[in-house]
């Protein structure tokens, strides 16, 4: 292929030899790239590879404004992006998994269908108000003052509903395993 332009119209029209040619010129540093984002060399070169599979995929629809290494580099560097926010919730919810074993005191985690469906029977029996609110800050990890503004409550009102709510839920008799509830309910997405 003689220039950019050529490039481009071989993998609009979907030419394997214009694909192993924008391979062989692109690969090796793109990879370099997405590694100082996402610093596994096993995750960025699947990233590029992806990469590539999307840009053959979809090559003849997509409108490619700008150089084919200009997009190759932005479409690389959104999917490490994409690939770090996703890390960064994942990290959220699994430091809320331990957090919920440490409180409880307990390193096995509980499969157990039945407490699964009393759990979640539990806390529809809950009043409304309480549900509602037990649900925005368990469920959605909201701050009281979030869920507070954003139910017209005061902050006050919402921690009152939270003891209720824990009170309640006390008192149904979930023996060993009540301390793990939040760690079953953050798992089921009631």
């Amino acid at each position: 292929m003689n220039s950019q332009s050529d490039l481009l119209k071989g993998i609009q029209e979907k030419k394997e030899k214009a694909f192993e040619e924008l391979y062989r010129l692109y690969y090796a540093d793109l990879t370099v790239f997405a590694q100082t984002y996402v610093y596994q060399l096993d995750i960025a070169e699947d990233i590029v590879q992806e990469s590539y599979y999307q840009l053959w995929e979809s090559a003849s629809s997509q409108r490619i404004t700008k150089s084919l290494k200009s997009y190759l580099y932005s479409t690389i560097r959104n999917k490490c992006l994409n690939y770090l926010r996703h890390l960064q919730v994942e990290d959220k919810y699994r430091k809320k998994e331990m957090d919920a074993i440490q409180f409880a005191g307990n390193y096995e985690m509980v499969d157990d269908e039945d407490l699964i469906g009393r759990i979640k029977h539990a806390v529809e029996d809950l009043p409304e108000k309480c549900r509602i609110t037990f649900k925005m800050c368990v469920l959605q990890d909201m701050k009281y003052k979030e869920v507070a503004e954003e139910l017209g409550l005061s902050v006050d009102t919402i921690k009152d509903h939270m003891k209720r709510a824990y009170r309640f839920l006390r008192q149904c008799n979930f023996d060993d395993y009540l301390k793990l509830m939040i760690l079953l309910l953050f798992r089921t997405n009631l």
